[in-house]
């Protein structure tokens, strides 16, 4: 739960995206990171969702696995210069709009875990 990884929410991730799919120029084979702005460890993720849904989880944390890293930061700056990226959903508001989704959708998301006949 002290990893810090820096979240992104979908909408901010599929303009660029949607983007590099319509560029007809052949660029090759090209990396760019699309990574939030900040870097927020899993229990501060799991704060704004038990915000949003106004209640508690259930936590058991576990030791680090070994040889991951325990904060990952993105370099957007190609992203920004050659697409334009510029990440806009803050990390709590994409919490809250996940709780939202969530709730809407408990009903569905159960008939997953049904056992089939």
């Amino acid at each position: 739960g002290k990893t810090l990884r820096a979240f992104t929410h979908v909408s901010d991730v599929v303009p660029p995206l949607v983007k590099l799919a319509r560029t007809k120029a052949r660029t090759g084979s090209r990396v760019y990171n699309l990574g939030g702005k900040e870097s927020i460890s899993l229990t501060r993720l799991v704060s704004f969702i038990e915000k949003a849904l106004g209640r508690s989880a259930k936590m058991h944390l576990l030791p680090a696995i070994p040889g991951d890293m325990p904060e990952t930061v993105a370099d957007t700056n190609k992203a920004r210069r050659e697409l334009s990226y510029r990440p806009k959903i803050s990390i709590e508001k994409g919490a809250s709009e996940f709780a939202e989704w969530y709730q809407a959708n408990a009903s569905w998301l159960e008939k997953l875990h049904e056992p089939k006949a």
